[in-house]
């Protein structure tokens, strides 16, 4: 007997994002095209892409998730605050899991599996193309705040999911 657990779980494998530990990327929003920035030391921010090291980031897999690390400063991208819609997405020394979703893989899945897999996983469908960047256990993800506006310095907080490309992510190597 198939279990209806059993096939949900194969689907989030297939959806997990193929990152590699230890290789560096810039991580560029889908729609502002501007990428997650530590520049002026206020690491709060979004800017256009120079490669510089505050906009290079490593990825070192723990768990089911991962954790993010600036090249440029050595810290992580974590939470200013409580986890909620408005959150500013900052980086600090203490290192934060996120999970990181193929969203491209997930066109037309509309589920959501916190009964049926550990961590509570929230898997939502929408446009194509890049990746979800998720805390676990929530539905908040990554946004590039005001819609995706790509103004150099625009704040990237912690959103409730939606189908808006202001919440996909590309990781490009480099």
């Amino acid at each position: 007997m198939v279990l209806i657990s059993d096939i949900l779980i194969d689907a989030v494998k297939q959806y997990t994002a193929n990152l590699e530990s230890g290789v560096q990327y810039c991580i560029k929003n889908d729609k502002g095209q501007t990428v997650v920035d530590l520049s002026g030391g206020d690491g709060k921010s979004s800017w256009t892409e120079h490669k510089g090291p505050n906009q290079r980031w490593t990825v070192e897999k723990h768990g089911l998730g991962w954790y993010i690390k600036s090249v440029g400063s050595g810290k992580y991208l974590n939470v200013e605050g409580e986890v909620r819609d408005g959150t500013r997405v900052i980086a600090c020394d203490e290192p934060m899991p996120w999970r990181v979703w193929a969203d491209d893989r997930l066109k037309g899945i509309r589920c959501v599996l916190g009964v049926l897999c550990p961590g509570g996983l929230r898997l939502i469908g929408g446009v194509d193309g890049g990746y979800r960047i998720v805390l676990p256990d929530t539905n908040q993800n990554l946004d590039l705040s005001d819609h995706g506006n790509s103004t150099p310095g625009t704040a990237i907080t912690l959103w409730s999911q939606s189908d808006g490309r202001n919440q996909l992510w590309k990781f490009e190597k480099g």
